[in-house]
């Protein structure tokens, strides 16, 4: 597979090298600088549209580079409504109505549009959504979900940016969340700049099991911590600044049990993924722009 990588932060990086690993070919790279491995593909980012060229790349690797947010949403919608399989990070735009728009170009042209959330990709996944369905009986039934977010920067930006990530996994997980309410920190109101400082985030869905994200501050705790609160005990799993899990324990009171993660590759899944859906079978399940969408309108309604 040919990979175009246009615009870089890190998660489109890992991506981008995670392709050259596997054996994929990324043959143009534009808006994205300090790359030397790939110094021999660089272009001028104003030649973006040759990528519409199906012959130059089978595949476009979009990150947010440094365009303003609305030029890079036009870049994508238009790739799209050419047709082209693009692989996004995510979140790319904080604008929801972005994503319809994209969404409505995919809905047109019928392309693969695809985007990458290492969270998402993490290997714990199965034993929460195990957990939750009641069939981890040292557990008991699961009464509550709990998600705390370290973050040394908690401008609004950033922890939108977060919580959009780490909301699409509790959807995974949980299943049908649709309400949400949120608490500035310290009482403050939306308008306050510090409110999302001590954001707090409640969630519920078609179970009415209560799901609740709050961001706190960094002091060398884990990047992130889910916790599922059962009736006899409870399972906690952490996960490092770059997204994946380090560790899944379950609590009770015969002690604590540590459960094997697997050595799994987020962006590498990502890329087989990209792969698989640019082959020869089309199918409505070769996008995930769908769920990107539903993370952001969540975190839209904030």
């Amino acid at each position: 597979m040919k990979l175009a990588l246009l615009g870089n932060d890190l998660d489109a990086l890992a991506l981008a090298r995670a392709a050259a690993a596997a054996g994929h070919a990324v043959v143009w790279v534009a808006d994205a600088p300090n790359l030397p491995e790939f110094d021999d593909c660089l272009a001028p980012v104003e030649q973006w549209e040759d990528l519409f060229d199906d012959d130059l790349a089978d595949a476009v690797i979009v990150g947010r580079g440094s365009a303003d947010p609305q030029l890079c949403s036009r870049r994508v919608q238009e790739l799209v409504k050419q047709g082209r399989a693009v692989l996004t990070t995510f979140p790319l735009v904080p604008s929801v109505l972005s994503y319809f728009e994209i969404d409505m170009a995919r809905g047109e042209s019928g392309a693969a549009v695809r985007h990458f959330n290492p969270v998402l990709g993490s290997a714990p996944l199965e034993l929460l959504r195990t957990a939750l369905a009641g069939t981890l009986a040292e557990l008991g039934t699961v009464e509550s979900v709990t998600c705390e977010r370290a973050l040394a920067d908690r401008s609004r930006e950033n922890v939108m940016w977060h919580f959009a990530r780490d909301v699409e996994m509790l959807d995974a997980v949980v299943g049908g969340l649709d309400r949400v309410g949120a608490h500035g920190g310290a009482g403050r109101g939306p308008d306050d700049p510090q409110a999302y400082a001590g954001l707090s985030v409640q969630l519920s869905g078609r179970d009415e099991r209560p799901v609740r994200w709050n961001v706190v501050p960094a002091h060398g705790d884990p990047a992130m911590r889910v916790t599922l609160l059962g009736e006899q005990g409870r399972v906690t799993v952490v996960w490092d600044v770059a997204g994946r899990a380090v560790r899944a324990t379950l609590h009770t009171g015969a002690g604590d049990k540590d459960f094997p993660l697997s050595e799994s590759d987020a962006a590498a899944r990502a890329i087989e993924e990209l792969a698989a859906a640019c082959g020869p079978a089309p199918s409505a399940a070769r996008s995930t722009w769908g769920a990107a969408l539903h993370a952001m309108e969540l975190a839209d309604t904030i």
